[in-house]
């Protein structure tokens, strides 16, 4: 190889690895109060009250402050709202910018929430999307391993109801938090239209699993300048 071919090669290498991006995969760990709400079917289900398959449906106006439930009185109904459990496995990907040990920059968080919570349960019987937004916060990476994720952002559940009328998209708007190595999901809005509403509730808190062990680094930049 020339001299001149082996500095350039030596230079792309190097600037690939100052633009570094890596993707931590998100696998989650439910906690048992976490909970799904359908207002118009005036009922919730509560992860540590039920199992795959079956998890007992309460009613919301039983409750004086349903978030925070005391009473649960049965509705006589089951769903299987949450239908891997507690295991949220691969629901998303924290991509962040930076090398070495340090606090890098989160560049991008996608998620996919539907096929853990509620898939196919809400009033349109239909599943949903999950749109993340106003992504800021930093991954820590200690021993070349991530340790600890600090994020923030908007988070929005958006149901295709286009078989009722082409622009029919409700969506439910809230907040994704993650501190360290926890999560907290809340989302519940209440969505208007022509011929009446739509209300559900998402309150979500989980345990990130796998910080501190070896994982997956997806090297983009670097892997297109080796090409």
């Amino acid at each position: 190889m020339k001299l001149t071919h082996l500095v350039a090669v030596v230079a792309t290498a190097s600037c690939a690895f100052a633009a570094q991006a890596a993707d931590f995969p998100l696998t989650l760990q439910a906690d048992n109060d976490s909970r799904w709400y359908d207002f118009l079917a005036n009922e919730f289900a509560e992860l540590g009250r039920g199992s795959i398959g079956a998890y007992p449906m309460y009613s919301i106006t039983a409750e004086s402050d349903p978030f925070n439930p005391t009473v649960y009185s049965p509705n006589g109904d089951s769903q299987n709202v949450f239908p891997s459990g507690a295991a949220f496995a691969d629901i998303g990907v924290v991509s962040y910018s930076g090398t070495g040990d340090g606090n890098h920059p989160i560049s991008g968080l996608t998620l996919d929430v539907a096929p853990y919570v509620a898939d196919d349960l809400g009033s349109l019987g239909v599943s949903y999307e999950t749109i993340i937004s106003n992504v800021s916060g930093t991954v820590t990476v200690a021993a070349g391993q991530v340790s600890a994720i600090t994020a923030s952002a908007d988070i929005a559940f958006r149901y295709d109801g286009s078989f009722i009328t082409p622009t029919f998209f409700p969506t439910y708007n809230g907040d994704l938090t993650i501190d360290g190595d926890r999560v907290e999901i809340f989302v519940h809005e209440r969505y208007s239209f022509g011929h009446g509403y739509l209300e559900h509730g998402w309150d979500i808190r989980a345990t990130v699993q796998g910080l501190g062990n070896d994982y997956t680094i997806f090297r983009s930049d670097f892997e297109s300048a080796l090409q």
